[in-house]
């Protein structure tokens, strides 16, 4: 067993396919350079020490209650799936540390492991941005633990684990994220019934910048975006259906770029009026959108969004970097320039 080891995830964005993949539809994302990190080292036995300062968690743990907390949340996530009885599963949903608890409880409670750790996670990925964050703390803390006990754990095996935190974090969740974290790059995702196809492609070299502009954390989780969307889906004759299907549209249209080498960006402004249409966008999101988009600047949510305040964060490209810096900063926001195409889960 090793005295200390280090796991990393990357965030990720979604380029195309924002609640679409949901409903079998393709989606394109992509691994982004910012990370999150979980250093694992030995403890007292028995005992779980997490600090979590993203989450505000600094809390020493018995296994057997991680373990109890994991088979709790994931019987709820079965009554809600299930039976729609959502009111225990939304109190686990909005717990903020829920997924760094359930992740270890998940491991502790299947792998039949008893030794004690210490896990400090530090994260550069905003909480409910649309950057993943749920998928990077999970597949780096379940990845690590089983780094740390020495289980031999492939990708495929990180994801098949993770996945399972996202359907408790997020309702309905399609696996796109996990994905795209573990496996990094750019890929395609689409899951037909409980198939995944995962195709990872090589990106295409692109003019100009992109940078991720905090439209502010939205007031909804996102499970509950999912669950809104879908409550809506769930219609007869629901308006819902076609914008999904236009979206699912538009992300082929879009891998086909990719598979031609070739990286283009004027779908983004209809990736937007889609997402706007199936009212997951809010007004704060909206406005900074249609300014940028007065400056020529390309712009659109990533994530799956937000109403009541912010929307999480926004995608925004222009081939001159300079001039998508001036732009954002005359609106007086901050941005993120990231890096497209980053590593996936590994140990450093």
């Amino acid at each position: 067993m090793p005295h200390k080891i280090t796991s990393v995830s990357p965030g990720k964005i979604i380029l195309t396919g924002e609640h679409s993949v949901v409903y079998d539809k393709p989606a394109l994302l992509a691994a982004i350079d910012r990370e999150v990190r979980v250093e694992i080292e030995e403890a007292e036995k028995d005992k779980v020490l997490i600090e979590a300062s993203k989450v505000g968690l600094k809390k020493s743990f018995v296994i057997t209650e991680l373990a109890e907390y994991w088979r709790q949340a994931s019987q709820a996530w079965e009554d809600y799936s299930k039976n729609g009885k959502d009111k225990t599963w939304r109190a686990f949903s909005k717990d903020p540390a829920m997924v760094v608890k359930a992740s270890a409880g998940l491991f502790y409670a299947q792998m039949d492991k008893n030794g004690g750790v210490k896990m400090v996670i530090t994260s550069a990925i905003p909480v409910g941005s649309g950057m993943g964050s749920s998928a990077s703390v999970s597949s780096a803390i379940l990845g690590g633990l089983a780094e740390y006990f020495s289980l031999g754990w492939s990708k495929d095996k990180v994801y098949e684990e993770t996945y399972q935190i996202e359907q408790i974090a997020h309702g309905k969740a399609s696996g796109a994220d996990p994905a795209a974290v573990i496996y990094g790059g750019c890929l395609e995702f689409q899951k037909t019934g409980d198939v995944k196809h995962i195709q990872p492609y090589r990106l295409p070299e692109y003019k100009g910048a992109i940078c991720l502009i905090d439209s502010g954390k939205p007031a909804e989780t996102t499970g509950e975006m999912v669950a809104m969307v879908n409550s809506q889906f769930s219609s007869a004759n629901s308006p819902i259906k076609e914008i999904i299907e236009q979206i699912g549209r538009l992300s082929e249209k879009v891998i086909k770029q990719v598979k031609n080498g070739r990286m283009r960006w004027e779908w983004v402004p209809e990736n937007e009026r889609w997402l706007e249409e199936l009212e997951v966008v809010g007004n704060k999101a909206k406005l900074i959108i249609n300014s940028l988009k007065k400056e020529n600047i390309c712009a659109k949510v990533c994530g799956a969004g937000g109403v009541k305040t912010g929307s999480g964060m926004v995608l925004a490209y222009h081939e001159e970097p300079d001039r998508l810096q001036y732009a954002v900063g005359q609106l007086g926001l901050s941005c993120y320039q990231v890096r497209l195409g980053a590593d996936g889960w590994r140990i450093k």
